[in-house]
């Protein structure tokens, strides 16, 4: 790993690092996406140093737009891609039950062992946060990131799968008993879902590799799994009529926000009724008006909405046994 350039005064656990494929996302409009700029962007609004580690074209416009949130990108090479943008895009839209459907007209470069000597230098105690939208972050990576570092794992993207048709299928993944080098993986129940029902001996197997794992479940919350201890399910927070903006990258978001409490309090319980707070905060747009990565709060607007609404907050901990969230300044 060659050396990195100090974008931060953040050192250890406060720092993140995002790897896999940053994308471009087409409705309603063309923006930034993908699961690493959810979670890098997500980790800056609330105080943490983000890194994201990825492969797109040189001086292309999202990595300069990822830049002003303030998060150092780390470009590993020219991309492979054959659209216009040189990354994957993808038409995300959702039927009337709610469920996305997506459609991808680019597809990437693989991340793999070849690019490792290209990596930062990732300090020992940061956090390693794999997130690819289509397995494209090669698994054999993980031991080096398990190195000395916190490996988190969020694997939706290796149990998709694309068809000559464009649209993103889920399917299983034959390489996951690569997720025992991980401490924390997230996912949801959907990505476990095949032809119709979850395959609740996948969810057991991955809860018997890794010692803490996070399956949301939608407007159902999440349940904690850890090992040698029972479930913890969290409720989600209630949202009224038109409040939800879009649902896009809530998934994501969910993720660092849980990664961001848990790493700060080793409370598992906070750290999930945080997230699907965070979650919930992201599809309200209390962080703005615009769609995408800029409608994630910072944690001055996460303050200022419960402040402003402390019924509302006040059920929402009761419903998960809490009595206040523990962040910083409150």
């Amino acid at each position: 790993m060659r050396s990195r350039r100090k974008s931060s005064n953040y050192i250890g656990m406060e720092e993140m690092y995002a790897v896999g494929q940053i994308t471009e996302d087409l409705q309603p409009s063309s923006h930034v996406g993908g699961a690493v700029a959810y979670a890098g962007v997500a980790a800056v609004r609330l105080g943490m140093g983000a890194h994201i580690i990825t492969k797109a074209p040189p001086e292309h416009a999202y990595l300069e737009a990822l830049s002003a949130f303030g998060i150092d990108v780390e470009r590993l090479s020219e991309t492979g891609g054959k659209g216009m943008s040189g990354i994957p895009s993808f038409e995300n839209y959702y039927d009337e039950a709610g469920y996305r459907h997506q459609v991808v007209r680019d597809i990437d470069n693989r991340i793999g062992i070849g690019d490792l000597p290209d990596f930062p230098d990732i300090p020992d105690g940061s956090i390693v946060l794999v997130a690819p939208v289509l397995d494209e972050v090669d698994p054999e990576l993980f031991p080096a990131f398990a190195h000395d570092k916190y490996l988190a794992v969020l694997p939706q993207g290796y149990f998709r799968r694309v068809g000559e048709d464009g649209h993103v299928r889920q399917h299983p993944w034959q390489a996951v008993d690569s997720l025992q080098h991980a401490e924390l993986v997230i996912l949801s129940d959907e990505d476990l879902t095949f032809n119709g029902s979850m395959d609740e001996a996948l969810s057991e197997h991955i809860q018997e590799l890794c010692p803490l794992v996070v399956i949301t479940r939608g407007k159902a919350g999440l349940t904690v799994y850890r090992r040698g201890a029972e479930p913890i399910d969290i409720n989600a927070f209630y949202m009224r009529r038109g409040e939800k903006l879009s649902s896009t990258g809530a998934g994501d978001s969910c993720a660092a926000a849980f990664v961001w409490q848990y790493t700060r309090t080793h409370d598992v319980r906070e750290a999930g009724a945080f997230g699907v707070l965070y979650a919930a905060f992201k599809l309200m747009g209390i962080g703005g008006s615009a769609r995408g990565v800029e409608a994630l709060p910072s944690l001055e607007q996460v303050q200022r909405f419960m402040d402003a609404n402390p019924r509302r907050l006040a059920e929402f901990l009761r419903s998960n046994k809490l009595q206040k969230l523990h962040l910083p300044g409150v």
